[in-house]
C-alpha cells in the first residue's frame, strides 16, 4: 500500500499546486494565507524561519555581529553558506544576504549562528539591524550557497578582502573546535586577509589568535591605507591539489583570479562567493579592490511606453522600480511567489540568491532577485 502512496504522492502534489495557482497565483495556499496571517499574527512567512535575537556585537568600527536562535526545524548549513535575512522597515520587507560567520558546532550545540555584516548608514536593512534589541524577531531563508570550503583537500588557501572574511571566519572556527574536540587535519591553511585599516577589519584578533593555536595555519594580512597596492607574491606556492576559494568586492576577485592564472593556477581550482556583481568586458586594474557597486541605466517597458532610471549594481530590479515610481508587478520581495518575473531583453542580471551571472540575451528573470550588471531593458 506504501509503495501505492509513494507512486501517487507525485500526482496529488501536482494536482494541490495546480490548484493553489489558480486560486492565488501561489505555489501553495500557506502562501496564498500568508498575508492574511501576518495581519492576523504582525509576524509570520510561508518560506523564512522566525529566529530571537540573543545579542548584537560590534566586531569592527563599521561591522556588526548578531546571534540569532534559530528554531529546531531549521535544517542547518556548512561554513561557507549564507540566508537571506529579512525584516520589516516602512511597511515593506526587506531582504538581503549575509554569510553565516560562526561555526557549525554553535548551531549544532546551542542553536544558535551568527550573522556579520558591515553597516552601511544609507542601507535599507543594515542600520535596521543595529536598533534591534534582545529577544527582536528576525527571519532568515534556509542556508544557501554553493560557495563550500572543502575540509578534505590537502592544501586549502582563503583569499578574502572586507566582508569576505565572514565565510572564511565560519570555515576556520568549524576547524578549531574540531581541533579541540580532538580532531586533526593534515591539511595546510592559508588565509590572505585583505582590508582598510585595522579597525576596520572585522575579527583581525581573533585570526591572530587562530594563527598561534590551529596547526598548519598561515595568516598573511594585508591593510589597503598601508600598501595602496596588493601584493600578490606574498602568496604562497600552491599545487594542482590546492584548493582556493575569493570573496569579497568583484574588483579584489578579478585581481585575485588574475593573479592566481600568473601562477598556473586552473580555473577549476578556484572557488568563489560574490559580494557584488562581477561586471564583464571592464578591466580589473581600474577598479577599485574596495569598491564594488557602480552606476547602469534600467529601462522597464510597459505596453511599448519605456522608464529609464538611473540605479546601481547592488540593488535589486524591484526595489529600484518601486523606488523610481515604477510599479511592476510583485509580491514577497523575496523570490518566492513569481508575481515578478518578466523578460528581460537585454542586458545581464546577477541572481542575488547564488551569485550566477545571466547571458546578455532574452530571457525571464525575477525582478526581486535580480541586481543589474550592466545597462539593462526589461518588459513586464
Amino acid at each position: 500500500m506504501s509503495s501505492i502512496i509513494n507512486q501517487r504522492a507525485p500526482f496529488w502534489r501536482d494536482i494541490y499546486q495546480s490548484f493553489s495557482r489558480m486560486v492565488g497565483n501561489q505555489p501553495t495556499l500557506r502562501h496564498f494565507f500568508e498575508p492574511i496571517s501576518q495581519w492576523i499574527t504582525g509576524a509570520y512567512h510561508a518560506e523564512l524561519s522566525k529566529c530571537r535575537l540573543m545579542s548584537l556585537d560590534s566586531t569592527s568600527a563599521d561591522t556588526i555581529s548578531l546571534t540569532l536562535k534559530v528554531p529546531k526545524r531549521w535544517k542547518g548549513f556548512q561554513a561557507g553558506q549564507h540566508v537571506l535575512v529579512t525584516l520589516q522597515h516602512n511597511g515593506r520587507y526587506v531582504t538581503r544576504p549575509f554569510s553565516i560567520s560562526s561555526s557549525e558546532s554553535l548551531w549544532k550545540i546551542h542553536g544558535n549562528i551568527q550573522i556579520t555584516c558591515k553597516v552601511k548608514l544609507d542601507g535599507q536593512l543594515t542600520p535596521q539591524l543595529v536598533s534591534l534589541t534582545n529577544q527582536d524577531t528576525v527571519f532568515i531563508s534556509a542556508a544557501q550557497g554553493q560557495f563550500l570550503i572543502s575540509r578534505t583537500s590537502d592544501d586549502v588557501m582563503l583569499i578574502c578582502a572586507g566582508s569576505g572574511i565572514t565565510p572564511m571566519r565560519a570555515y576556520l572556527q568549524s576547524l578549531k573546535d574540531q581541533y579541540a574536540a580532538g580532531g586533526n587535519s593534515r591539511a595546510s591553511i592559508v588565509l590572505l586577509y585583505r582590508f582598510r585599516g585595522e579597525q576596520n577589519a572585522a575579527f583581525i584578533e581573533e585570526m591572530r589568535v587562530l594563527a598561534s593555536t590551529l596547526p598548519n595555519f598561515k595568516l598573511i594580512l594585508s591593510d589597503s591605507r598601508i600598501d595602496e597596492k596588493m601584493d600578490w607574491s606574498s602568496l604562497p606556492a600552491t599545487t594542482k591539489q590546492t584548493s582556493i576559494y575569493v570573496c569579497g568586492p568583484s574588483g579584489f576577485m578579478q585581481q585575485a583570479k588574475i593573479a592566481l592564472a600568473e601562477t598556473n593556477v586552473s580555473p577549476e581550482q578556484i572557488h568563489q562567493e560574490y559580494f557584488g556583481p562581477m561586471v564583464m568586458n571592464k578591466d580589473p586594474s581600474e577598479q577599485s579592490a574596495d569598491t564594488a557597486t557602480s552606476q547602469v541605466e534600467a529601462n522597464y517597458v510597459r505596453d511599448g511606453m519605456a522608464y529609464s532610471i538611473t540605479t546601481n549594481t547592488e540593488t535589486n530590479l524591484l526595489e529600484s522600480a518601486i523606488d523610481s515610481g515604477v510599479e511592476p508587478p510583485y509580491g514577497c520581495r523575496i523570490g518566492v511567489c513569481f508575481q515578478c518575473v518578466c523578460n528581460k531583453v537585454s542586458g545581464q542580471i546577477k541572481d542575488l540568491r547564488t551569485g550566477e551571472l545571466s547571458g546578455t540575451g532574452k530571457e525571464q528573470i525575477q525582478l526581486c532577485v535580480s541586481a543589474p550588471v550592466t545597462d539593462i531593458t526589461v518588459e513586464y
